[in-house]
């Protein structure tokens, strides 16, 4: 009997003969026959429709209610249409009596592996859910089934990278929630398979985003009235820099500045005054502190 009922195009099916020769005889009029596995089994092969296959080995012939030729007891069929396909086989020996049996085989396309995330505009915030649209096509014959596998893609040097977590479903779901606890670039894979020969790939390279990391550089000691120029950068790992700054100078004029640059202040009083820098993106808000370090004399 065929060892499988479905196949994709382009795959490998293949026939065997597992059938049992032994068993008792008795013709009409005649004493009992024995049949053994010893006796030579004759078997023939027969395909329904004929065309869209390739088939490697003898499938002997059977003509007029006999196996006229022997065939192999192995065939191998790799078929280069999709549709359903019967598939019977012809037994008997020089002393038993004739049996056959049919089984169907369906060949499907081989399933094409796609997905996207929902919502399309979905922020990639590495402390984010990210819900996954599994859209692949396949499945006609028998049900795919899925296997994803996520792995970080990191030329950033980002640091602190942690495995992503599985809020629901896991990596054999169809449409999985993730949760990536860390920024970065993750190689997003999702396999979709029937079987280990027919199956689809697909791999998207998913950017997390962080909010914004910034430095500040500003001298630690100055003079009463005069003027000293803040520096700041910002960056984030593989995400954009920031859209919106805010810093703050209490006691100095200006006191507030909304661009990374903010220019010259000056301090009309000595003290040790904080200086604070606010940064913002999509992912949200960073603060960073240089408090209680800038004395003026």
């Amino acid at each position: 009997s065929p060892d499988q009922s479905a196949a994709c195009i382009g795959a490998t099916f293949t026939a065997i003969n597992q059938s049992d020769f032994t068993g008792i005889v008795t013709p009409s009029g005649s004493g009992g026959f024995s049949c053994s596995s010893a006796t030579t089994p004759r078997q023939a092969w027969a395909i329904s429709p004929a065309t869209g296959v390739t088939i490697t080995g003898n499938t002997g012939a059977f003509t007029n209610g006999q196996v006229m030729q022997n065939g192999d007891a192995k065939l191998q069929l790799v078929f280069n249409q999709a549709g359903t396909y019967t598939l019977k086989l012809y037994i008997s020996d020089e002393k038993c009596t004739l049996d056959s049996i049919t089984k169907t085989i369906c060949v499907q396309e081989k399933p094409k592996a796609a997905f996207k995330i929902i919502p399309a505009d979905a922020s990639r915030c590495f402390a984010d859910t990210i819900t996954i649209q599994n859209t692949s096509a396949g499945g006609a014959c028998k049900a795919a089934k899925y296997l994803w596998t996520i792995t970080s893609n990191d030329t950033a040097q980002c640091t602190n990278l942690s495995s992503p977590v599985y809020i629901s479903g896991n990596a054999a779901a169809m449409a999985p929630s993730i949760a990536f606890s860390s920024p970065g670039t993750y190689a997003v894979k999702l396999k979709t398979y029937i079987d280990s020969s027919c199956y689809d790939e697909t791999v998207n390279n998913w950017i997390i985003k962080a909010i914004p990391q910034t430095s500040i550089s500003i001298q630690d000691t100055f003079c009463v009235e005069n003027s000293i120029l803040p520096a700041a950068d910002t960056a984030t790992c593989n995400g954009p820099k920031a859209a919106a700054f805010a810093w703050s100078f209490r006691g100095a004029m200006p006191d507030t500045s909304n661009s990374l640059a903010p220019g010259y202040i000056t301090y009309a009083q000595p003290g040790t005054y904080p200086v604070l820098l606010y940064s913002r993106n999509e992912c949200g808000q960073s603060v960073n502190k240089a408090t209680d370090r800038k004395s003026v004399v």
